[in-house]
């Protein structure tokens, strides 16, 4: 489901993004096993918050997940930089 947030608009951002930047753009469904592997990676960043994570976990499952445009941002050496609480979920 994409939310408020329409395809036209994801690609529209995602050109812009790829042109302006080096960065790499995609839109993937994360399976639990890549979501483990991520989470594998993840370093630095600040503790997990199970409530926010039972949280994403109960919109997932009950379907009211929305695409909103947050990205989960990996290093190119493979650290997860942002996302940890969406991954765990």
């Amino acid at each position: 489901m994409l939310g408020k947030l329409t395809t036209i608009h994801l690609k529209s951002m995602m050109k812009y993004l790829i042109r302006r930047t080096k960065m790499k753009v995609e839109i993937k469904v994360i399976s639990p096993e890549m979501a483990q592997q991520l989470l594998s990676n993840n370093e630095a960043n600040r503790n997990i918050k199970p409530r926010q994570v039972d949280r994403m976990a109960r919109d997932i499952l009950g379907d009211r997940w929305q695409v909103n445009g947050d990205a989960i941002r990996i290093a190119t050496d493979g650290t997860l930089i942002d996302g940890q609480h969406r991954l765990s979920a």
